[in-house]
């Protein structure tokens, strides 16, 4: 029986490289162990190396340090907990590390998690739409968001209002829509890799 289960492909969110997802329980600890890496232990240890600069830097203006990271991180999301998990402790530090600047150095300089929902791009192959922008429309609304002040940033406004309507439901009815979204997505990549 075990073997006639298939992995859908990664298809939500982008993921820095391009990976298949899977229950935790069918997936390699090495796989398991790079998501983490990339997403959460690289983030945080080249933070860590140049802070000191950082801090410099601050003396003489303001200095952002910026998170990216995934609305993964804050809904139930099937196949990629260690991907948002990673998500979703990046969310954390940020906050907590932006805490540090002001109580213990007293500088100039602030840490933002911008957190990012579906965008087509080369290696989110999907089809633009209201909900889903293009990479280019995106960063656009990014580079806006820059020195706003705030410490979570949704850049893209359809992203924003999503983001307060899904975290302001109750946690069983977003995971039944996410789930359902899930489910609709996995059986349309699997249509299409049929058709190929």
């Amino acid at each position: 029986m075990r073997g006639t289960l298939r992995r859908p492909p990664c298809s939500f969110y982008a993921v820095t490289q391009r990976e298949r997802c899977n229950r935790i329980d069918l997936s390699s600890e090495d796989h398991i162990t790079n998501i983490l890496n990339v997403n959460a232990r690289f983030p945080y240890f080249i933070t860590r190396a140049f802070l000191p600069s950082l801090r410099r830097n601050s003396q003489k203006g303001p200095v952002e340090v910026v998170f990216i990271g995934s609305i993964a991180g804050d809904v139930a999301v099937p196949f990629v907990s260690p991907y948002a998990g990673s998500k979703a402790l990046m969310k954390r530090v940020s906050r907590i590390l932006h805490a540090d600047e002001r109580v213990w150095s007293g500088s100039n300089l602030s840490f933002v998690y911008v957190n990012v929902g579906e965008v087509q791009s080369g290696t989110m192959r999907v089809a633009v739409s209201l909900m889903r922008p293009h990479s280019d429309d995106y960063a656009r609304h990014l580079v806006k968001s820059f020195g706003s002040g705030r410490r979570v940033v949704i850049p893209h406004p359809v992203h924003h209002v999503i983001y307060a309507i899904v975290t302001g439901m109750p946690e069983a009815l977003c995971d039944y829509i996410v789930l359902a979204e899930a489910r609709s997505l996995f059986k349309k990549i699997a249509a299409e890799k049929k058709s190929r």
